[in-house]
Parts: structure tokens; C-alpha cells; sequence
């Protein structure tokens, strides 16, 4: 029972797979947002759900208006000035918060514009950063464009109402705290070896648990492509380092199987699996030094685009 509970699991995620095609998932919905009716108006919701993780400059580009409007809607709400913006936020290691706040209050162009990626690259995040659009609700909701219009008096007044309730919560809303990705900060790319070498005898020991395999996935590590990135940021040094030291002997990561062969006959493959392959050796290399074995998740048969089995017959 469980297993064919299991296969119908799987055979479902690969039918969600089989309906993206190419394309961005939803894109012709007709389900209507879920409205903010709390905000004077929908400018306002975008502007106070953004504030803090993407800089005025992007939400001015997006609203099709200027920079003093966006900080005079803002302003008005009771906001703060905006501080300096964590680039991270719209890096693979941040970006689904932006997209979150704004399912709801953006069709796909725009949410394109908001984050600065092309549609192709949206699309691979929302099939393949683990399922994301599932995550979703499996369903873009209906937004129509929105553009920056000028607040009449009714608007300024309940912006009005938010600001005095800001004002009474500033000092816990708006309190300095330590930066969001900061964190990272703790995991250098690299580990000096002297440091490495000091340590050898305590890397890839056994724990008393009596577990020949203790295996993690990274605390950095990037869903959508990770070993794309030349650097390997999803597995920095400093982070395999202090899991050997507590006795972590193995890392896993989703892979795409597709992703990592080259094209061949009906079969598309990828350009830029030579690319990947050459992170894989590289990131085992890394890992290598630390008593670190490397495992590739892949959950196949994965299903391909619909523009692939449209020129099939098989």
C-alpha cells in the first residue's frame, strides 16, 4: 500500500512536471489575487511587503514612476528610510522571500522586473528549486499590472492610520538587529591548510552513534543549480570543516539528471553540462580534504518540457 501510495506521488510530480513545458507556470490563470484590503490600495501593499528586501530604485521601475513617490508612499505608512539592501535577497539563497510577498500583488512581467531575470531562468526556478511552484498553491494568481497613481485624500488617510500604528510598535518593528545572510559570514570559501592540517586527526572520525554514514545537506546550500556556481558558495570550506570536526563524514545535493549529459539525438541534455560536471569534480575535490563523501539526489525520471514530447511520437 505505501508503495503504490508512493509511486502515485511520484507519478503526480511528474504530471506537474510534464505541464510547465517551457513555459511559466499559470501564466493564463484567471483566479483571482488575494487582495489587501488593509492597505489604502494595492501600491501600497507592494511597497510596504518590499521595503525592506529590495531597494526603492527596482520598486520605482516597476510601479513605472519615481523614486520620491515610492519613498512618499512609504514615508506616509510610517516607514523608516531603507537601509543598505542584502544583495542576497535576490541571489538563489533569497530570492523565494521576494517572491512570496509578491504572488499576490504582481503578474509574471513585473515580478520579472522586481527580481531582474529573464523568463527562462524564472521558469527553471519555479519547476526546479524544489518544486517551488507547487509550493505555491500550484496556481499564479490573476494580477493586473500595477501602476503608481497618484493617492487621493481616502488613501492618505488610511495610510495615515498605518503610520500612527507603526509609530506605536517602531521600536520592536524597526529594531537594529543582525543582518539576515550574516551568517555566511561564518563559513569562509576557503580554510587555511595549516588549519586543516592541525585538525586532520579529528576529520572523517567515527561519532558514538554507531552510523558509518552521517550525512547532511549543506546549511548554505542552493536549491536550483548550485554546482553552476564557479565557486561553490552552496558548500564553502568553512562550513565542511565544522561538520567534520562533529563527525559529518558525507553531503547530499539535488542534481538533474538531464542537466548533467550532453544533447544527443532527440534528447536535449544541456549546453552546459561540461559546466556542471566540472563543479561536481571540483566541489568532490573540496570535500575530499575534509573526509567528506558527496551523494546526488535525483529524483527521475524527470519529466521533460512539453516542447520535447509534442516532437515525439514515442
Amino acid at each position: 500500500m505505501r508503495l503504490k501510495v508512493f509511486y502515485s506521488f511520484l507519478l503526480l510530480l511528474m504530471m506537474i512536471c510534464f505541464a510547465y513545458g517551457d513555459d511559466l507556470p499559470g501564466e493564463k490563470g484567471r483566479t483571482p489575487a488575494v487582495e489587501y484590503n488593509w492597505f489604502p490600495s494595492r501600491q501600497y501593499a507592494f511597497v510596504f511587503r518590499n521595503w525592506t528586501t529590495v531597494p526603492a530604485q527596482q520598486l520605482a521601475k516597476v510601479l513605472d514612476t519615481s523614486v520620491g513617490n515610492v519613498e512618499e508612499l512609504a514615508f506616509s505608512m510610517g516607514l523608516p528610510p531603507q537601509g543598505n539592501i542584502e544583495t542576497q535577497w535576490n541571489s538563489p539563497k533569497g530570492y523565494i522571500t521576494v517572491v512570496r510577498s509578491n504572488w499576490n500583488l504582481l503578474n509574471y512581467d513585473q515580478l520579472l522586473s522586481l527580481l531582474n531575470i529573464n523568463r527562462k531562468d524564472l521558469a527553471w526556478r519555479l519547476k526546479e528549486d524544489d518544486f517551488l511552484y507547487v509550493k505555491l498553491g500550484n496556481l499564479k494568481p490573476f494580477c493586473a499590472p500595477l501602476i503608481y497613481r497618484n493617492p487621493d485624500e481616502d488613501m492618505k488617510k488610511k495610510a495615515a492610520r498605518i503610520a500612527k500604528r507603526i509609530k506605536e510598535i517602531h521600536k520592536i518593528a524597526f529594531a537594529s538587529e543582525t543582518p539576515r545572510f550574516s551568517f555566511l559570514n561564518d563559513f569562509p570559501l576557503q580554510v587555511d591548510e595549516k588549519e586543516i592540517i592541525k585538525n586532520s586527526p579529528s576529520i572523517g572520525v567515527a561519532d558514538s552513534s554507531g552510523f558509518k554514514l552521517r550525512m547532511v545537506s549543506s546549511y548554505c546550500a542552493e536549491f536550483g543549480d548550485p554546482l553552476m556556481d564557479k565557486e561553490l558558495g552552496s558548500f564553502p570550506e568553512g562550513l565542511l570543516f565544522k561538520l567534520s570536526k562533529v563527525g559529518v563524514n558525507a553531503i547530499w545535493l539535488h542534481t538533474v539528471l538531464n542537466t548533467l549529459v550532453a544533447p544527443e539525438g532527440e534528447f536535449p541534455g544541456s549546453e552546459d553540462a561540461p559546466k556542471r560536471i566540472e563543479g561536481l569534480r571540483n566541489l568532490v575535490r573540496r570535500a575530499s580534504k575534509f573526509g567528506i563523501g558527496v551523494y546526488l539526489y535525483m529524483n527521475e525520471p524527470r519529466g521533460m518540457g512539453q516542447s520535447y514530447f509534442s516532437g515525439n511520437d514515442g
